[in-house]
């Protein structure tokens, strides 16, 4: 399993960098199209599926499809403290059980669509950005707690199934946003960035 493991995550450039880019180019929809999406993202049910079923393809692209590689929907060892336990979107088992990397598909994405509405007043605007700020930081602070000694998680992954919102995160107004995550264990990416991201943490791990 080690061997098997090691080959899968070994740093094939130019394989990965194929697959990114056929991914990306599928990414590449029209604007009535994003439209579209936006309304079905509207509702956080769906929003959460659409991100899980996501994960999971991206994931299948560079990982044996195998329970002890990594798994959907992993109920954790550490406790919510309100009799249950953490159930993480996704968990990729490192070499032996340990160095863990748990992974969660859900966003804040009310206020980012309100950054889009070109009837607001730049006033409106300006608060959306606050508030998307707040909502990030909140959820940032959620994904944090999959960082778990029990489950040996030292790592957490943000992931956000739109190229757009992990744009503007990554703008330099929203680099306090960045250093946060960093700063709670927690690293964001986007569906064209979560295979190489994974690779570094996984294969960090491993020196």
């Amino acid at each position: 399993m080690k061997e098997e493991i090691a080959r899968s995550l070994q740093n094939n450039e130019e394989l990965l960098k194929l697959r990114l880019e056929n991914l990306s180019n599928e990414l590449k929809i029209s604007s009535s199209t994003l439209s579209q999406i936006n309304n079905v993202l509207l509702s956080p049910s769906r929003r959460g599926r659409l991100g899980n079923s996501q994960l999971d393809q991206l994931l299948s692209l560079y990982l044996p499809k195998d329970n002890k590689v990594y798994q959907i929907e992993y109920k954790m060892k550490k406790a919510t403290g309100k009799g249950g336990y953490l159930i993480v979107d996704a968990i990729i088992f490192g070499v032996e059980g340990k160095n863990n990397l748990a992974i969660d598909s859900k966003f804040p994405l009310e206020n980012y669509l309100l950054l889009t509405d070109n009837n607001l007043t730049e006033e409106q605007k300006e608060n959306a950005g606050k508030n998307f700020r707040l909502n990030l930081k909140e959820h940032i602070k959620k994904v944090a707690e999959y960082v778990s000694e029990l489950d040996e998680t030292e790592h957490a992954i943000m992931f956000i199934p739109s190229e757009a919102i992990f744009a503007k995160i990554n703008e330099h107004s929203f680099y306090e946003i960045m250093e946060f995550a960093l700063a709670k264990k927690v690293s964001i990416c986007s569906p064209t960035t979560l295979a190489i991201v994974v690779n570094q943490i996984l294969w960090a791990t491993r020196t």
